[in-house]
């Protein structure tokens, strides 16, 4: 495929890249900042314009970073399309600050953790100390590996060029995929949260609802299937 046909196809699954491991830094300092006195003046009286600065510092990076992909696309280059080619540009400043950028979460989530701990009974401690390693190992084992094997690949000049864009390209969409999965599955309030904005409950409830039914309309068949055997013993 052609390089400038592949920014086109991965236009919107890059966007997300930018700006899903912007918005997992942003909760990473929310949750820091969670910790100090002022967090609840400012989630209280400043809610919206809060909010508001978290999201402008996702969305404004990444439509700059996603221009200067778009900028330099190619039509005289054939590519391996997946997720990591159209960075052909920006690759390197993209690996320095995605680095950096995870290794600030990861000390967020520490400096959160040393900072609640003396403040939480035993079993919260565990629930949160287990949110945030889950998280800081999603982080370290989807895009820490690749971009360290990236990395390695490109300084030594090795001909692995394509499969590493493949490899690298897997453990990004892992990491930028999971996030929903993991806060799903270890935290009742963002649980509770998606179910409603998502419409997930709904969906919850009609599973339910088919589950009920189905078992009842059993038993009311098991219940006349004995009473027909009552009725009409064998000869």
């Amino acid at each position: 495929m052609r390089q400038d046909l592949c920014v086109y196809w991965q236009l919107i699954p890059t966007l997300g890249l930018f700006f899903s491991s912007l918005l997992l830094f942003g909760v990473a300092v929310d949750r820091l900042m969670s910790t100090r006195i002022v967090y609840k003046f400012l989630s209280t009286r400043y809610y919206k314009r809060y909010l508001c600065a978290h999201l402008f510092l996702a969305v404004a990076p990444s439509i700059l970073v996603e221009s200067w992909i778009f900028d330099e696309r190619t039509s005289d280059e054939y590519v391996i399309c997946d997720i990591s080619t159209p960075l052909h540009a920006v690759r390197l400043i993209f690996v320095v600050s995605t680095m950096a950028i995870n290794t600030v979460i990861i000390l967020c989530y520490v400096l959160c953790f040393f900072s609640i701990r003396n403040i939480m009974d035993e079993n919260s401690t565990k629930q949160v100390y287990r949110s945030l390693f889950v998280i800081s190992t999603i982080v370290l084992c989807g895009w820490l590996s690749g971009i360290v094997v990236s990395s390695i690949v490109y300084f030594l000049d090795l001909e692995l060029t394509l499969r590493v864009h493949l490899v690298s390209g897997i453990c990004v969409n892992l990491a930028t995929a999971s996030n929903f999965f993991v806060y799903y599955a270890i935290s009742d309030k963002y649980r509770g949260v998606f179910d409603e904005y998502l419409l997930i409950r709904r969906f919850k409830e009609r599973i339910k609802s088919l589950t009920v039914r189905s078992s009842t309309k059993v038993r009311v068949t098991s219940v006349n299937n004995q009473a027909q055997g009552v009725h009409n013993p064998r000869m």
